[in-house]
């Protein structure tokens, strides 16, 4: 999925057991997974692929934020196995 600025590409949703993050600038960045009770499961800063094996099935929302930049966006994400 791409957001509206085609800055970066978060993929597979659903989810089964690693997400995927491409990006098109060198910009640090932290990915903060969320479950549905806004706990935060998942906490990477600068990985390009996520290990979700550990997530149940169910809907998530992925903040990504840039470190230099400061942009915030966030998406819904399904993890299903």
């Amino acid at each position: 999925e791409q957001n509206n600025e085609n800055e970066f590409i978060i993929y597979p949703n659903p989810a089964n057991q690693v997400l995927h993050i491409k990006k098109a600038d060198n910009n640090d960045f932290i990915i903060e997974i969320f479950d549905v009770n806004q706990r935060l499961v998942l906490s990477k800063q600068n990985q390009s692929t996520l290990n979700v094996v550990h997530l149940s099935n169910g809907i998530y929302f992925i903040v990504y934020s840039d470190l230099v930049t400061g942009k915030r966006i966030i998406k819904k994400w399904i993890i299903k196995r």
